[in-house]
């Protein structure tokens, strides 16, 4: 198992507009030739959101799945080879803000069993975001064109003068 940051763009739904916001994930995946069966996550420190976008007095939906996923409790029942799970973390630029108090380096262990749940595997994953700040996030065209389509689905085609 590979526990990771992914930082990706969001694709404007205006094709004349550049992308201003992006999202940073947590990804887990499979790296072996075999699927990994009753996978287990532990980060420490957990995971901490910024908590932007929250409806005040609201709960946190995203911290609160964090929390779970990544309590150690929570049960993956198989992902198969190559396969992958993305978790939101935050918004990009709050999950690299170097100014916020949150921390940037996590430690993720991942407990699971081969497909015969015949030997148990320990692996832990280093998660640091400070290096991710200086980077550039591209925007997968395929992702734009989509967003695009979206929205014109949405609210129809231009009218001709």
């Amino acid at each position: 198992m590979s526990v990771s940051i992914e930082l990706m763009a969001i694709a404007p739904s205006d094709p004349k507009s550049s992308p201003s916001e992006g999202m940073a994930y947590i990804v887990v995946q499979s790296v072996g030739r075999t699927p990994g069966r009753n996978i287990h996550l532990k980060a420490d420190p957990p995971f901490q959101t910024s908590g932007r976008g929250k409806v005040a007095g609201e709960p946190d939906l995203v911290q609160d799945a964090l929390d779970t996923v990544f309590s150690g409790e929570f049960e993956i029942g198989m992902l198969g080879p190559g396969q992958s799970l993305r978790y939101l973390l935050d918004f990009a630029k709050e999950a690299v803000d170097p100014t916020s108090s949150r921390p940037k380096r996590y430690t993720v262990t991942a407990t699971y069993s081969d497909p015969n749940l015949d030997r148990t595997y320990i692996e832990t994953s280093i998660v640091d975001l400070a290096p991710l700040g200086t980077t550039i996030m591209q925007i997968d065209p395929l992702e734009t064109i989509a967003r695009q389509f979206r929205r014109l689905n949405e609210n129809g085609l231009p009218k001709s003068p």
